[in-house]
């Protein structure tokens, strides 16, 4: 298989905590991982250093076998990296094809109203590549909040292909 994700002794130190020591993991394409742990393992500290939130203290961490030095979330992004932390940042009040194209809402042809024919259909859309089956119009605060979690993935796919 092939690696996408290495880190090798990757360790994260804060003034007086040693947050991670010595890390090594590999991701293969296709695999799923998941971090378990008490809380103060390094978990989010270890989610942070490859999304780029914080440069680790020592270590090398290599995507695709080229070696990376994030030094923001964006520049994680630009490489391909994406995360989702546990916070949503959703509007609850608003449908989920609200929360999806806030901020970026198609516009009709030369005129300046908002094309809800187009962002229903595209939702629609996206929610099936998800496999989230609820409609467009229910608001994000009634979901349970694994369907919230889903919304908040087409979000930040959605965010990200703009």
């Amino acid at each position: 298989m092939n690696t996408i994700l290495k880190l090798r002794g990757v360790s994260k130190q804060f003034p007086g905590v040693m947050a991670l020591q010595d890390v090594d993991l590999e991701v293969q394409a296709g695999e799923i991982h998941a971090l378990l742990g008490e809380n103060g393992a390094g978990k989010s500290t270890l989610a942070k250093i490859i999304g780029g939130v914080y440069p680790p203290t020592t270590g090398e961490i290599y995507l695709n076998d080229t070696v990376q030095n994030f030094h923001s979330p964006y520049d994680a992004q630009k490489a391909g990296i994406g995360m989702l932390y546990q916070e949503l940042n959703l509007l609850p009040e608003l449908t989920i094809a609200e929360n999806i194209f806030l901020g970026s809402e198609p516009k009709q042809a030369l005129l300046p109203f908002i094309d809800w024919k187009r962002i229903h259909r595209q939702t629609t859309i996206l929610l099936d590549k998800v496999g989230l089956d609820v409609s467009f119009k229910v608001k994000v605060g009634s979901l349970s909040i694994a369907q919230q979690q889903m919304v908040q993935l087409v979000v930040h796919q959605e965010s990200n292909s703009r």
